[in-house]
């Protein structure tokens, strides 16, 4: 057959089910949350250490309650990534609730000790 398929198959001819409409959706909402845990995230985490430590006396405040706020999201974002957008590692790999585990056990310590340092360095 040359040409485009007719126009009846661009509109689908059968009723979408709830699983399909997810996997059309999964690639840009999946996307999202990835970015999120990756990047967004973790650049947020940074930014707002770096004034904890530079811009304050090192008392507990609302910049503290927005860290943890960001760090709660981005295991939330990673926990979703993996049960219901089919996440994956570094490698491409399917991720596992192992690798979620992992992940959030890293994050938590790694960004409550930055946020520790961050404090320390504000007391200085």
């Amino acid at each position: 057959m040359v040409g485009p398929p007719p126009p009846t198959l661009w509109k689908g001819d059968h009723v979408s089910t709830d699983r399909e409409s997810n996997v059309d959706r999964a690639p840009v909402a999946g996307a999202f949350l990835r970015v999120w845990w990756m990047l967004a995230g973790a650049a947020g985490l940074v930014v707002i250490a770096m004034i904890v430590g530079t811009e304050t006396d090192g008392r507990l405040s609302l910049r503290d309650a927005a860290y943890v706020a960001i760090m709660v999201s981005m295991i939330a974002a990673r926990y979703v990534d993996v049960r219901r957008y089919d996440g994956r590692t570094a490698d491409g790999q399917r991720a596992t609730m192992e690798h979620f585990r992992s992940y959030a056990l890293t994050v938590l310590i790694a960004s409550l000790a930055a946020l520790g340092v961050a404090h320390a360095v504000a007391m200085l």
